[in-house]
């Protein structure tokens, strides 16, 4: 059939119906690879608590570091990733069914950088905090989980090492809490009933 004879819109019809179908095929596979991929995910606690279920109380914990004002912006983080994470209730009247408390052991300074006009003066300095934490079964006072966690932030030594200390002391906290409740709430510890 000479070439003069095939209607033009022919071929453009039966392309945008093969690109349509594939459309529609690649559609499918979409949903399908979607539907299956997200199977296994689960909502709320990863553990085989109901969402608040079971209450954790914060107790005081003990500076045994140098570094002086620890204290408060630490509990304070912990508290508040305990209710943003919202896998334990947070028992701030009486007791809860868990008890966490802790010891601040040390706050270590490690210079990663020096200052090119002061060699002996380091310019970044990386700050690690270790805090041994202990959690507690109220009902029996066994020792459900007793770790050593740590924390880390890098400073910037601008002359006042006071006042960067007072800035990334609440940074350093909230970096902490989020690994403790991590820990406590995702970790491979067994919680009784209690």
């Amino acid at each position: 059939m000479p070439a003069s004879h095939i209607r033009p819109g022919r071929f453009v019809c039966q392309h945008s119906a093969w690109v349509r179908s594939g459309m529609r095929g690649m559609a499918w596979i979409l949903i399908f690879a979607t539907i299956s991929g997200c199977a296994g995910y689960k909502l709320g606690p990863s553990n085989d608590f109901k969402a608040g279920e079971k209450s954790v109380s914060v107790r005081h914990f003990t500076n045994l570091s140098p570094e002086p004002g620890l204290v408060d912006p630490i509990m304070t983080a912990i508290r508040r990733e305990i209710q943003n994470d919202g896998t334990y209730f947070l028992e701030t009247h009486g007791e809860g069914n868990y008890i966490i408390s802790g010891e601040i052991l040390n706050v270590n300074r490690e210079a990663i950088s020096l200052n090119p006009s002061r060699i002996e003066a380091s310019r970044d300095l990386r700050l690690t905090l270790i805090c041994q934490v202990k959690v507690i079964q109220r009902n029996t006072g066994d020792i459900a989980w007793d770790r050593t966690v740590t924390a880390r932030t890098v400073i910037r030594n601008e002359g006042d090492l006071n006042r960067a200390d007072q800035i990334v002391a609440p940074m350093l906290a909230e970096t902490l809490a989020r690994k403790i409740v991590s820990m406590i709430s995702d970790g491979e510890w067994s919680p009784v009933d209690g």
